[in-house]
């Protein structure tokens, strides 16, 4: 199990405000943990609950810039993620706190891992995982991953299969997401909300079936909270299988963006002020913020009212006009 953080709006937020700066922001999410309005109780702890306490095995992000374009004139116009993956400590990671103090963008996946099976600990294990102009995360397992990799890998197209570059199960269903929206690859154009969300559902499907195929142990379950974006658009998904399983916690928020973004005169924490008038900083008024959407598996804002729990085995869609719908899976 893992624990991921996602952005997406039209008001450009400093990596450092959301994933640095917050006394709960997800690189503190290592070893600290706060669920409210979890519609059942159960704790983070490394002893069965659905919310793993300790992520120390890798971190990554993912942020999106049209430096590519610009720069290119042969490259498809659009938004590109840049990426950076680590297995240091991220607060101990002098070059993610240079990065994050130096750059901004509209669209930021983020992740911490607790490398589960046998995988090994490296930077290819470390999530985000990129497929042409996409993003892909998980929190989770693939139940009986090693017993059904031999049929998933003769399902995957080849330019997919290529793609894979680590060991992790998330990887491998990564590549079957994108070989069930466009097999030839590369993912670089782009794709209509409705193709990316069938591709969703086929993925969950296809593996629901290969788990099926062979024999699970007892207690053995798929946990996929999913996340892929291409900048514009973003797709998640809070499911557990066999159903009736509790899947571990998923938030969304269309509020905290100024309590994450240090130009304006909301804060993460009720204490702290984000913008210090005495130092000539003019705070901008969050009735100002644009429309954003945040997908996180835990609020890195303490105003609960802010958050909202995913319901079990549904999917969260946001468009291009940063609107939220949310259907079962």
């Amino acid at each position: 199990m893992c624990r991921w953080f996602s952005y997406l709006s039209e008001e450009e937020v400093l990596l450092a405000d959301p994933l640095l700066k917050p006394k709960h922001s997800i690189v503190k999410q290592i070893s600290a943990h706060w669920l409210p309005d979890i519609h059942v109780e159960y704790m983070a702890t490394d002893d069965g609950s659905p919310n793993i306490f300790s992520n120390v095995d890798g971190f990554g992000v993912a942020w999106y810039t049209k430096s590519a374009c610009e720069f290119d004139p042969a490259s498809s116009p659009g938004l590109r993620p840049c990426l950076y993956k680590t297995v240091r400590p991220p607060l101990n990671d002098r070059n993610l706190l240079s990065i994050a103090e130096n750059v901004s963008s509209t669209c930021i996946v983020a992740h911490v891992r607790a490398a589960t099976g046998l995988a090994p600990v490296n930077e290819q294990n470390s999530h985000p995982y990129v497929f042409g102009r996409f993003t892909f995360a998980h929190n989770g397992t693939v139940a009986c991953f090693f017993d059904i990799k031999p049929a998933l890998l003769g399902l995957l197209s080849p330019a997919a299969r290529r793609n894979i570059l680590g060991t992790t199960d998330t990887e491998h269903a990564a590549a079957l997401f994108f070989t069930h929206l466009d097999p030839a690859g590369p993912w670089t154009k782009s794709y209509s909300l409705e193709e990316l969300k069938a591709a969703f559902q086929k993925t969950f499907q296809t593996l629901h079936d290969l788990i099926e195929s062979v024999k699970r142990q007892d207690g053995e379950h798929s946990s996929l909270n999913f996340i892929v974006t291409d900048g514009e658009q973003m797709l998640a998904s809070r499911y557990a299988y066999p159903i009736g399983t509790e899947p571990p916690s998923l938030y969304y928020s269309q509020k905290a963006g100024p309590a994450l973004n240090s130009k304006f005169e909301d804060a993460a924490d009720p204490e702290d002020a984000a913008c210090d008038p005495v130092l000539g900083c003019e705070p901008r008024r969050k009735e100002e913020y644009k429309k954003h959407v945040i997908i996180a598996s835990e609020p890195t804002t303490y105003r609960v009212d802010d958050w909202h729990l995913i319901e079990a085995n549904s999917m969260l869609a946001v468009g291009k006009d940063l609107e939220v719908v949310i259907s079962k899976i």
